[in-house]
């Protein structure tokens, strides 16, 4: 289920939305469907995703087309989370600012172009983990504003917990809509 919410910036309307993914591990405890070709290199990249190390844009695409249904999960994504639109709040990034923050308004409140994504190592976790109930103090004048910050906090508490239950990490990603 994707949920799309249509914010106010410099006066245009922009759509955009923030995910947090999570991949399965079913190439490192041996439960896919089919292997694939040696010559891809395939392994587990730092998003912990599956990845190859071809360089064959023509074996790049089989990778693709092969890695959607290499197994039970669609395209190795345990969980896939919309989290929220990207809050573009200034009266939010200030709360946030002052309530030290660092991971959670560095990686996914601070202004971002759509195509922006970045990994957040399962060894940083931890660190993010009881930052989202800190939220709950926070209280926006918007009553959609503060529903869609109460709906952003409980996304993010579960896929942490998610993540730190498998020890992978998370990949979030803002795309336009």
């Amino acid at each position: 289920m994707q949920i799309s919410v249509i914010v106010m910036a410099e006066r245009k309307l922009v759509l955009r939305i923030l995910e947090g993914s999570i991949a399965c591990d079913c190439l490192e405890r041996g439960r896919m469907r089919r292997s694939a070709p040696a010559e891809w290199g395939l392994h587990v990249g730092s998003d912990g995703f599956r990845d190859v190390s071809t360089k064959d844009p023509h074996q790049e695409d089989q990778f693709v087309d092969w890695n959607e249904t290499s197994c039970e999960h669609d395209q190795g994504n345990f969980v896939k989370r919309t989290l929220c639109m990207e809050i573009e709040s200034k009266a939010l990034h200030a709360h946030l600012a002052r309530r030290h923050l660092p991971t959670m308004l560095s990686l996914l409140l601070a202004e971002k172009d759509a195509g922006w994504d970045t990994i957040l190592p399962a060894r940083r976790l931890q660190r993010l983990k009881g930052e989202p109930g800190r939220l709950a103090d926070i209280h926006l004048p918007g009553k959609i504003d503060d529903a869609l910050l109460r709906l952003f906090e409980a996304r993010l508490c579960e896929l942490v917990g998610e993540a730190l239950a498998m020890g992978k990490p998370i990949r979030f990603t803002l795309d336009s809509g």
